[in-house]
């Protein structure tokens, strides 16, 4: 039996190995080993979990793969939208991703490739010319928001979509926040920003803030977004005051208890002279928390216009996005 058909069937018998059971198993050196092992890795053969020096090796779902092919029409736009990330931890892109999906849940490859399309589609007639949802009307017609501070709201895509569930930029965003990992974090801020610099530049924006998190972590989402991002603009500082026990807007099924966190830990004590702000955050549920946020600057700057962007969120009603 040759090494790498050894090494593969190992693994598969095991579940998952390291490096140095392959030694102990094969009896062929470490670096033999290693050498490989990257081989598979970069055959897509194989995937690693866990951190050195307690890293295994684990077979990729290629059981998950169908032959079915997808349309020459649908094949680009599937390839730049779809993504998922599977219970084992690996990334899936594109059309691998989508017929891995489809066989999860036992549906035909071609058919429902042209139903995603069907529904991307139906999705993006709420996108402006440089590629962003309106979210004003999402705000205004949200029963119970109160007044509206914002001028404009924006976001890069929805969260999720119907039938198939988050989109690439919301899932990116689930996992960058959640495993506070700064890669996912960074192709999160290469995606959106060209169409914020262009809004930047449409809006007339002298000035921009980020939303402040509630919880805090080693690795904070919006600190990382900012520097990614990296807007040669004048930033200004919204506080979030914290109770003796820190309460995420996530944790908040009702809109008012939504409204009501925003407007009593929001604080804004800046003087300030620009008459356009962007204020950021990484998803919009009720959106209670960016438009109460764009009232404590209004409160002492009764002119300033301001515009909010955020990276996903709901087109539709009150929404609360409990994962983020």
């Amino acid at each position: 039996m040759k090494t790498i058909e050894l090494i593969l069937k190992l693994i598969a018998e095991k579940g998952a190995l390291s490096a140095n059971e392959l030694n102990r198993l094969t009896g062929f050196s470490t670096q033999y080993i290693h050498r490989i092992l990257k081989n598979l890795l970069l055959g897509d053969r194989l995937i690693k979990m866990g951190t050195s020096p307690k890293m295994v090796y684990k077979l990729k779902s290629l059981s998950k793969t169908n032959k079915e092919s997808i349309a020459d029409e649908f094949s680009g736009i599937i390839n730049t939208n779809f993504f998922l990330v599977t219970p084992l931890g690996e990334r899936l892109n594109g059309e691998e991703a989508f017929k891995y999906w489809c066989v999860e849940r036992k549906l035909p490859v071609a058919k429902t490739a042209k139903e995603y399309i069907s529904t991307l589609k139906k999705y993006e007639q709420y996108k402006t010319k440089i590629a962003l949802i309106n979210g004003m009307g999402k705000l205004q017609n949200t029963k119970g928001i109160g007044k509206i501070h914002l001028d404009n709201l924006y976001y890069a895509d929805f969260y999720a979509i119907e039938r198939f569930g988050k989109t690439k930029l919301g899932q990116l965003m689930h996992y960058g926040k959640m495993a506070q990992n700064k890669t996912l974090i960074k192709e999160v801020a290469d995606l959106t920003k060209p169409a914020l610099l262009k809004l930047i530049k449409n809006e007339s924006i002298e000035a921009v803030g980020y939303i402040p998190p509630t919880i805090n972590r080693l690795t904070q989402f919006m600190k990382e977004i900012s520097y990614f991002y990296n807007f040669s603009l004048p930033h200004i500082i919204i506080d979030k005051i914290k109770g003796a026990i820190p309460i995420p807007q996530k944790t908040f099924s009702k809109l008012s208890q939504r409204v009501s966190n925003a407007k009593n830990s929001m604080r804004f004590n800046q003087a300030i002279s620009y008459k356009k702000i962007l204020l950021i955050d990484d998803a919009v549920g009720s959106g209670a928390t960016m438009n109460e946020a764009a009232g404590k600057v209004k409160f002492n700057n009764p002119t300033v216009h301001i515009t909010g962007f955020a990276i996903t969120g709901f087109y539709k009603g009150f929404e609360v996005i409990s994962e983020v």
